[in-house]
């Protein structure tokens, strides 16, 4: 197979990929904002439902509801943050995904070894380097964002306020100002270059640290830091949390295995606490469950699609061509974030539709539903009508695995 046919169908496969993860990130994005505007609806007609029945009553007894609502709003306003990283998530892999889509069309022509397709210039080969560049290092950077947010609350056991306050603010900013700098000293030095496949502008690879060439050398450490350190860095947090967080789960679980009995025990002496008992700790346990798998399968699949990038950028620090086979795994995976991403936030909510529908219709079918719902469980029944039978005896089992299952609405504290 000669060079020109390889790169033709590396290409196409770096475009298909690149074009599904731009729509999976584009719908995710969309999906957040709906969520958050029903869910912003729903609490505001809560909230002024009981100043609707309580408009003939007197001033005394409409104030004590107020000072609730006061002191209600700031937590509920901190109760998004994890739908503002994942939002943060999202816009960077359509950043990401629409400079990897763009890049084959929008680079220089005469700058690249092989450009079948290019018919971009200087400015255009700019503009995909930058949306490419933001993309790339936000979303490493939001990820293990999101890793230290599920620790903090699941191991350190902070509340949504707390995690905020020491954690949650701070670490988006800093994560949007590091990489606006990166960007504009890039863009001031004019690192971005066409690179020599002709299928993307960023630092180009071959600019390696070298002593008597101060610009190579600010390009090498440009390109180290942004495609290097930045997502190594945010693999180990991720890494970290992640064993950190499934060792304290399995410390806990052989606790609760030996205590079992007296619980046992304690439940015979109470018996008229059984069924509220079990019931949360039944909720409880699920719901820690949906949220370790959540941040399990988020980590695996950033780790999968950013090893081949981070694989051939160091091998191109160490002045060596990465293999054909590596290429051809960095088109076909590392622009498929958002596809997976997309996947993993409507897991739970898919979940529940196939739970409700008694697993009658496809995950396809189940997932085409939530996200036109806007990535919620659509108030609505899909059984059969043989099924309908037994609604009334499985309809609180449904409701207690939707309520455990649901993550995405959920502010656990």
């Amino acid at each position: 197979m000669d060079l020109t046919t390889m790169w033709k169908i590396g290409t196409s496969l770096q475009i298909l990929m690149a074009s599904g993860s731009f729509v999976a990130s584009l719908g995710l994005a969309i999906m957040i904002v709906r969520t958050n505007g029903t869910r912003k609806k729903n609490k505001t007609r809560e909230e002024n439902q009981p100043d609707d029945q309580q408009g003939q009553s007197s001033s005394s007894s409409v104030l004590p509801w107020k000072i609730v609502r006061k002191h209600r709003r700031p937590e509920e306003k901190e109760g998004n943050l994890l739908s503002r990283i994942m939002f943060c998530i999202a816009i960077s892999d359509v950043l990401q995904s629409l400079g990897i889509l763009l890049g084959p069309f929008l680079v220089e022509k005469e700058k690249a070894e092989i450009a079948l397709w290019a018919v971009g210039n200087r400015a255009s080969c700019v503009f995909d380097g930058i949306i490419f560049l933001a993309g790339a290092c936000w979303v490493p950077l939001f990820t293990a964002s999101l890793a230290l947010y599920y620790y903090c609350k699941m191991s350190k056991r902070m509340s949504n306020e707390q995690f905020v306050i020491r954690v949650g603010e701070w670490l988006i900013i800093f994560n949007l100002f590091f990489v606006l700098t990166i960007l504009f000293v890039v863009v001031s030095t004019g690192a971005l270059q066409t690179i020599e496949t002709g299928v993307l502008c960023m630092i180009k690879p071959s600019h390696m640290i070298d002593s008597d060439n101060i610009y190579k050398g600010t390009m090498a450490v440009l390109k180290a830091l942004s495609f290097i350190a930045i997502p190594v860095a945010s693999m180990g947090v991720i890494l970290i949390s992640l064993s950190l967080l499934l060792r304290e789960i399995y410390v806990k679980e052989q606790m609760f295995s030996s205590s079992k009995e007296e619980e046992q025990k304690q439940e015979q002496e109470q018996h008229f606490e059984d069924d509220a008992s079990r019931i949360r700790q039944s909720l409880a346990k699920s719901y820690k469950q949906e949220m370790t798998s959540q941040v399990i399968l988020y980590s695996a699949a950033f780790i999968l699609c950013y090893l081949p990038w981070i694989a051939s950028n160091f091998m191109y620090v160490l002045k060596k061509t990465p293999p054909n086979m590596l290429l051809f795994l960095l088109q076909a995976i590392f622009p498929s974030g958002g596809m997976f991403n997309i996947l993993i936030f409507t897991r739970p909510a898919t979940k529940v539709v196939r739970t409700k529908s008694n697993f009658q219709i496809s995950r396809f079918k189940a997932f085409w539903i939530v996200f036109c719902n806007g990535g919620v469980v659509p108030d609505q029944d899909f059984r059969s009508d043989d099924d309908n039978v037994q609604k009334n005896d499985e309809g609180s089992e449904n409701e207690h695995i939707q309520g455990s299952l649901n993550l995405n609405n959920l502010d656990c504290h």
